[in-house]
């Protein structure tokens, strides 16, 4: 197997067994076919020399364990989706360990994928950018958490779950730029992601978890919508705008469309109100709490 370098499979090929090709270091091409339908365990794992893009067909149903494992130097774009509509983490091993395959820079998932799967590319420390396409509708727990240098994410127009802690500590940039079909915001969903200056949390948003954007020190400004929205947990756990670094904050905004009469703005934003300039309470805010320290004009 170590003679090998290239690996093509013909049109014909519809499923690749386990352990197929497993330790084939010296592969530094591979070309799958479109037409394959399923992808053994550990079938591509050890290909230590594969280097660049990995395209997944569209057309494969079935990823068994490991099946891309100790690939390390793979760094481009992977692809994958069409026929798969859940990808899980152990195609490619957990991130951020010795031998997981959590090189790439760039995932684009196809049209077809409707779930993201619970700590699917947890501490992919390379990537940069994942493109989400219409059809996912959930985005499982941890997710993409730890993704140190994640700057961009390209939301379909289907998503309606975000779960726990599914981008926290990621370098997402900018304006956070959520779909309007989105429906529930997990705990810490969104936390210690420090290059985030503004939130705008689509009308559609019914449930907000605890701390979901907490710890965000670069945010300048924040929209909550009017509408019928579940905050956090219990009464103690309401704060989902916590800690935008004290007195540093760059907080300076805060519209709030809307929040249940018997949830003050201080329980939804904790101390994180020292800095903020303009309050703009639309007509659903009911009891305002205590606004601390707060600036109005």
């Amino acid at each position: 197997k170590n003679k090998l370098t290239s690996i093509t499979l013909g049109a014909g090929m519809k499923s690749v067994g386990e352990n197929a090709f497993y330790g084939s270091s010296g592969v530094k091409k591979l070309s799958l076919n479109e037409g394959l339908e399923t992808i053994g365990s550990r079938a591509f794992s050890g290909l230590s020399g594969l280097e660049g893009d990995l395209n997944i067909p569209s057309t494969v149903k079935e990823i068994g364990e490991y099946a891309v494992y100790e690939c390390v130097k793979l760094n481009g774009t992977l692809t994958i989706g069409g026929a798969l509509t859940s990808i899980a983490w152990n195609y490619f091993g957990t991130g951020g360990t010795e031998n997981a395959t959590d090189g790439f820079e760039k995932v684009i998932l196809r049209e077809g994928v409707q779930t993201i799967g619970e700590n699917c590319f947890i501490r992919w420390n390379g990537l940069k950018e994942a493109v989400i396409p219409d059809t996912v509708t959930t985005i499982e727990n941890g997710a993409f958490n730890s993704c140190g240098s994640l700057t961009k994410v390209s939301f379909g127009a289907g998503v309606k779950r975000i779960e726990d802690s599914a981008f926290s500590k990621t370098a997402l940039t900018g304006e956070l730029k959520l779909p309007a079909s989105l429906e529930t915001i997990g705990n810490s969903a969104f936390a210690y992601c420090d290059e985030i200056t503004e939130v705008n949390i689509p009308d559609t948003v019914t449930s907000i978890g605890y701390a979901a954007f907490s710890y965000n020190t670069k945010t300048e400004k924040i929209t909550v919508p009017y509408g019928d929205i579940q905050y956090g947990g219990a009464a103690s756990e309401h704060y989902i705008f916590t800690q935008y670094g004290g007195e540093d904050s760059k907080l300076t905004t805060v519209v709030l469309g809307g929040i249940p009469d018997d949830i003050g703005v201080g329980e939804l934003f904790s101390m994180s109100l020292s800095n903020v300039q303009y309050v703009i309470l639309g007509s659903g805010v009911g009891a305002t709490g205590v606004l601390v320290r707060c600036r109005q004009p």
